[in-house]
């Protein structure tokens, strides 16, 4: 499995449309077979910083994420809505508890 931490922070003012269209992509996400987990959450005190968790059965799952119509439509759309480019690190998962 991979997971992919991805963080984004809107510019001054751009936060509640950044968010809307942020959790616009949770219904299309869902659909992708090889999506196990698409986390989407909002800093307590940092106003306008969001959290992606996202988990992946492999590398090619999330090439094929990123390759559709929606993530996509997503890129285009930052442009003027956050501050500097998102922050994304991609992880192996090495143990976890429910």
């Amino acid at each position: 499995m991979v997971v992919i931490s991805a963080v984004l922070q809107a510019n001054l003012g751009k936060e509640d449309k950044l968010e809307k269209l942020l959790l616009s992509l949770l219904v299309p996400v869902s659909k992708e077979a090889d999506t196990l987990e698409y986390k989407i959450h909002r800093a307590i005190d940092t106003p306008g910083r969001f959290f992606f968790y996202e988990k992946y059965t492999d590398r090619s799952a999330i090439d094929s994420h990123m390759a559709t119509p929606h993530f996509k439509a997503l890129l285009s759309r930052l442009d003027g809505l956050i501050a500097q480019p998102p922050e994304i690190i991609l992880h192996e998962e090495l143990g976890s508890i429910r």
